[in-house]
């Protein structure tokens, strides 16, 4: 079953005070922090969660967790950002050095093998700082937003489609932390304010000339596209809808941070000490 955004959520920090706590007596342990919740999906009767420096299963029907890491099967330390794709039950862990772990998971969303992608990582002339903002799939492909571009990756063939480098003004590279898809638009959030472009096929992204500036008011720290609308987080401001050309704030807030996620027709919003849903009315709880 599909659970509530809000109730996920407060399984989700249950779990995490609980593994905080529990030190099994005369049994290995790994020093991770787990109380620095970033990144979590759901796959069946599972959530998988990634914190600073951890990465956990639970199953609320059952109340069972399994902590991974390298012992048991992981590549590397410091996910960045992870998503799943329920068409190839495939769930992608991205690593802060740029390593990449593929996860294919069962039909109960238990892991069934754990290959390593060391593409980025490895990669010659990139940055130092090769972590992504944020990971998403988008027809079968993976959509890497990273500080210097978006990387368009096919996790099954284990190729790389495209790359969207120096796609700022006059060709500038940007960093970027996030990306919205519409239904014939393509939407960065970068370091250089919003960036737009078609979705169509025949329109090369790679070319800094097909990306168009979307007017903004503030600093934008994340996007999304929700009940036929995009969507800002803007920092110190809150949380704006664009409608009409304008933007229209739906909830202040002071907040720095944001991230934004799609589920069961809600938006949800975490924020700095604090997770917000909107309905598609734009009211929030």
């Amino acid at each position: 079953m599909k659970y509530p955004p809000l109730l996920l959520l407060s399984l989700l920090l249950l779990q995490i005070k609980t593994l905080a706590q529990e030190v099994p007596l005369g049994g290995w342990q790994t020093h991770f922090s787990y109380q620095s919740a970033r990144r979590v999906v759901q796959v069946q009767e599972r959530f998988y969660c990634a914190t600073y420096n951890g990465f956990f299963s639970y199953r609320p029907d059952d109340d069972s967790t399994i902590i991974y890491s390298k012992i048991n099967g992981l590549h590397d330390t410091g996910i960045s950002s992870l998503a799943y794709d329920p068409a190839s039950r495939l769930l992608m862990l991205s690593y802060r050095n740029g390593n990449l772990d593929l996860l294919q998971l069962a039909e109960d969303g238990s892991p069934q093998q754990i290959d390593e992608w060391p593409l980025l990582r490895d990669a010659p002339n990139l940055p130092t700082d090769r972590r992504s903002h944020q990971l998403v799939f988008q027809k079968g492909l993976a959509y890497l937003s990273t500080t210097f571009g978006v990387v368009v990756l096919d996790p099954v063939r284990h190729e790389v489609r495209e790359t969207y480098r120096n796609i700022g003004p006059n060709g500038t590279e940007v960093a970027v932390y996030g990306l919205a898809f519409s239904a014939d638009s393509l939407y960065a959030s970068t370091s250089r304010g919003i960036l737009r472009s078609a979705a169509d096929e025949n329109t090369n992204r790679q070319f800094y000339g097909n990306w168009q500036a979307v007017a903004t008011p503030f600093e934008t720290r994340a996007i999304a596209f929700f009940a036929g609308q995009l969507y800002a987080g803007f920092a110190g401001k809150g949380i704006f809808r664009r409608a009409g050309g304008t933007w229209q704030i739906v909830y202040p807030s002071g907040s720095n941070y944001f991230q934004f996620e799609v589920i069961n027709n809600r938006l949800i919003a975490a924020l700095d000490g604090r997770i917000v849903t909107l309905s598609e009315q734009d009211q929030a709880t």
